[in-house]
């Protein structure tokens, strides 16, 4: 596929760079969720990276985890909820303002994701075995600069 195929709308569907994108981002997130099932854990890809950002930097509010991850307020504050029901995050009050939630980890959320990040590698290296390494590094690229001009025109 050339750039004017990526530009052209009269080419078929699965030319298209937001349909491969998106198919791509379904694979490697069935990839994650059966990863996740043989750890024999009860969350969902979108639950395990909304952990991983919350141990990562905790103390975050609602409204700065959904600006981080771009997700909506409503399915964030569900998969929130069922990171308490699983006790592997709580919400703690802000001290300086009572109506803000903070999203903490609890001692098992922290656990859980030391044991994802101890075995995840091999499932990351599988998905990029064979890649040359210069090609993978123009890849990223490139991906950046896709999502940095869908941003400006979305985020505008």
């Amino acid at each position: 596929m050339t750039l004017n195929d990526a530009r052209d709308p009269n080419q078929p569907l699965g030319n298209a760079i937001a349909f491969r994108i998106t198919r791509t981002a379904r694979v490697l997130r069935l990839q994650l969720l059966r990863f996740l099932r043989d750890l024999d854990l009860d969350i969902s890809p979108e639950q395990y990276l909304l952990l991983f950002r919350v141990v990562d930097a905790p103390g975050q509010t609602l409204s700065e985890l959904a600006d981080a991850t771009l997700d909506d307020k409503p399915n964030l504050t569900r998969l929130v909820d069922g990171l308490v029901r699983r006790g592997l995050v709580e919400r703690a009050a802000d001290a300086s303002d009572r109506r803000k939630a903070r999203v903490v980890s609890t001692t098992a959320g922290s656990e859980t994701l030391e044991l994802i990040r101890s075995r995840l590698g091999g499932e990351r290296s599988a998905v990029v075995d064979g890649i040359d390494p210069t090609e993978f590094e123009v890849f990223v690229r490139v991906l950046d600069q896709i999502e940095a001009s869908a941003a400006r025109r979305v985020l505008r």
